[in-house]
């Protein structure tokens, strides 16, 4: 009772009001993190400006924190941001080089030997999980086999038909 009457001589009346969870100055550190997952991007954002002015639990915090990078911790964020940002450069730089060359019959080339490559490579990862054991749709084999071949026939036409 001595911890009830404390907590409210030290806050104002009515000083949650305007929070998405109700009675927010009164509940435990456990029962603020069980409600947080449910609120919108606005609710957290006023959650959290009231919960550092107020309690600043630091369990509290790091939730808000971690659910306003939309549930993914920081160091993930950053590693997909310097992914991006690497595929970005080597992009632009291949986009550069394939303009200064003018060359579009050998860039053609290079794109459908890259696009075979890569359902190649899908097929054989996806042969792998066979081997390995694991459950895998026979459906979803034939249309990587599809498309393996497709990509191969694809080069070897272009492949031919340059050279002729």
């Amino acid at each position: 009772m001595l911890k009830l009457l404390t907590r409210l001589r030290g806050r104002s009346q009515g000083d949650d009001r305007g929070l998405a969870i109700s009675r927010y100055d009164d509940l435990s550190q456990a029962k603020v993190l069980r409600q947080l997952s449910r609120l919108s991007p606005v609710e957290l954002t006023a959650v959290e400006d009231h919960e550092r002015s107020h309690q600043a639990r630091p369990a509290v915090l790091d939730k808000l924190q971690y659910l306003g990078q939309g549930g993914v911790d920081a160091a993930t964020v950053n590693a997909v941001r310097d992914y991006e940002s690497k595929a970005r450069r080597r992009r632009e730089a291949s986009d550069r080089v394939a303009r200064a060359s003018g060359n579009s019959a050998r860039n053609e080339l290079e794109a459908l030997s890259e696009e075979a490559r890569y359902h190649r490579e899908r097929l054989d990862l996806y042969r792998a999980k066979l081997y390995g054991g694991r459950a895998i749709s026979q459906l979803r084999l034939r249309e990587l086999e599809r498309a393996a071949d497709g990509a191969a026939s694809r080069l070897r036409h272009a492949q031919r038909s340059r050279s002729a």
